[in-house]
């Protein structure tokens, strides 16, 4: 949703894939990658497929929720699925958030995905 607040600003951003940032900035290799960006971690686990595919990339640390409906969260399980691909395995769980007088369907926290060895 738009903001449209009266002293809203617009601001033009340039964006680029992971794999991009890296290859241009001698970036070999990356211990931990955090990503948080309101739903679209998959996309941006798509623009690293090849720093994910070769290995570059140790452990990767991002917010999943655990209801389709919920637009601003992917899925724990579309998020392994992707990973799981890539040659990475589900670690752990941490800062589970639930929402109050909510389901767990309405639950996220961040998941901790590491290279396989």
């Amino acid at each position: 949703m738009k903001n449209s607040a009266s002293d809203v600003r617009s601001e033009t951003v340039t964006i680029d894939t992971l794999d991009n940032y890296c290859a241009g900035n001698a970036i070999a290799g990356i211990y931990l990658l955090k990503i948080d960006t309101e739903g679209y971690e998959i996309e941006v686990l798509e623009g690293a497929r090849q720093n994910l595919g070769v290995g570059s990339i140790g452990a990767v640390f991002c917010e999943v929720g655990f209801d389709s409906k919920n637009r601003r969260i992917i899925t724990e399980t579309a998020t392994t699925e992707n990973l799981m691909e890539q040659g990475y395995f589900f670690y752990g769980l941490y800062d589970v958030t639930h929402y109050e007088n909510r389901a767990m369907g309405e639950s996220f926290g961040n998941a901790l995905f590491v290279r396989q060895a």
